[in-house]
């Protein structure tokens, strides 16, 4: 074998040598380890807000509710952990596949009009959840930076509510450190420019703290008629 082709060779089994940790050592990421299932609004109890029983079908966001100081438009995602734990006490190994969240990432469907709006965001929202659990997590998927955005556009209301379709997806990483995601869940929000009434003229009996742009941010009383 000559010289040459010998070193060839030789180039050719370092190289993979060198490469095969390259490609065994990416970025590892468990797909889907969690399932968003679905988006519940909010209910107005003594101990503030709470995840509705059922999911929502759509929201409602006011914009100039929002800027006044009514907060982001909040829902709950319903999270579940898919995978099995790999624990064993016997000889003192803990879980590793929990997953602590660290952010949804909404997307913006950015068809007109929404075409200002970013395509998406990456909003902090923390929770562990060990294998096997499901949870509930309150987030803000419209935040009040979006919200002004939308008021400085607002001649896009001018025949009314404008439905915003958006997906998000959590984000974080196993116990283990190994990055983890859900699928993508898609939600539609009908957003205006002060059109809501909170209650319809009934008393407001309760409202839940940083969710009053929204009208399942308040508790509403029976009307003065007793209706």
């Amino acid at each position: 074998m000559s010289t040459t082709i010998r070193g060839r060779m030789l180039a050719i089994v370092l190289g993979l040598a060198v490469a095969a940790p390259l490609f065994a050592c990416g970025d590892a990421m468990v797909p889907e380890a969690l399932t968003l299932k679905a988006f519940h609004g909010l209910n107005v109890s003594a101990d503030g807000c709470v995840q509705a029983d059922r999911p929502a079908v759509k929201g409602l966001f006011d914009v100039e509710y929002a800027n006044l100081g009514g907060g982001d438009y909040f829902a709950y995602l319903k999270l579940t952990n898919n995978l099995a734990g790999n624990d064993e006490p016997a000889v003192g190994r803990i879980d590793t596949k929990g997953v602590k969240v660290q952010t949804i990432e909404v997307t913006f469907a950015r068809e007109a009009p929404w075409g200002f709006l970013p395509e998406s965001l990456e909003i902090r929202a923390e929770a562990m959840i060990d294998t096997a659990e499901e949870l509930f997590l309150p987030v803000g998927l419209i935040p009040t930076s979006v919200a002004k955005l939308i008021q400085a556009h607002n001649d896009i209301f001018a025949e009314g509510p404008v439905d915003l379709y958006f997906t998000a997806k959590a984000k974080g990483k196993l116990y283990d450190g190994t990055d983890a995601a859900s699928n993508e869940l898609g939600f539609a929000v009908s957003v205006c420019d002060d059109c809501m009434v909170p209650c319809n003229g009934r008393p407001v009996e309760a409202v839940c703290a940083g969710a009053m742009s929204q009208p399942d941010g308040y508790a509403c009383g029976r009307s003065a008629g007793g209706g």
